[in-house]
């Protein structure tokens, strides 16, 4: 009799086991998965709505751009200089002295009367010794028999990033006393110009 009860109850359990595990768990797993499905869906819509944020964050708004190169002008550089700087192959660019702007700013091509990109200012750096240029000749690229000359006076370094060439350039006049920096602000025209191609 009890050998009988103790089989009925092993039984009984092991098919409350089996349905549990074949039916109940499937359920479960069923409902689990569906969960799931939905957090990973709302997860990748964060994430991405995240990324949109971080990007939109991380481009500045071309009328703040405008504005700086309008407060600070455009940077007139030699020809082959600024070419290599468009490129990304110098990040320096040398000069007597230091500047107090910041920001961006547009850049010239010396004796074009026309400006052809813009650039942000990443830092200064100087006055240089000769061992300093030496050893950052990759970033400005003057040689060595340049800014060991007695008279070589471009000890400090505009750090500059975020390059962007125009796709055409903009000609600007150039007014007396125009020797380093052309005033942007002062020509409607070339702020015109320059608004209509950073917005588009």
């Amino acid at each position: 009799m009890i050998l009988t009860i103790t089989l009925l109850v092993a039984i009984t359990l092991y098919g409350i086991y089996y349905y549990d595990k074949m039916y109940s768990n499937s359920e479960r797993q069923l409902i689990i998965k569906k969960y799931l499905k939905n957090d990973i869906q709302d997860i990748k819509k964060k994430v991405t709505a995240s990324t949109k944020t971080t990007k939109a964050e991380a481009k500045p708004a071309h009328h703040a751009i405008l504005s700086n190169i309008i407060d600070n002008g455009a940077l007139i550089i030699e020809h082959a200089h600024l070419q290599k700087i468009i490129s990304g192959e110098h990040t320096w660019e040398l000069r007597t002295t230091k500047f107090k702007k910041s920001g961006y700013i547009g850049l010239v091509e010396k004796g074009s009367k026309q400006i052809c990109a813009y650039a942000k200012i990443a830092g200064y750096y100087g006055p240089l010794s000769k061992e300093e240029l030496k050893a950052s000749k990759s970033k400005h690229g003057v040689l060595a028999k340049d800014y060991n000359a007695k008279d070589f006076k471009r000890l400090n370094a505009i750090e500059l990033c975020e390059v962007v060439e125009l796709p055409s350039p903009i000609t600007y006049e150039h007014k007396p006393g125009a020797v380093i920096w052309v005033k942007v602000g002062e020509q409607d025209e070339v702020v015109k110009q320059l608004k209509g191609m950073l917005a588009s």
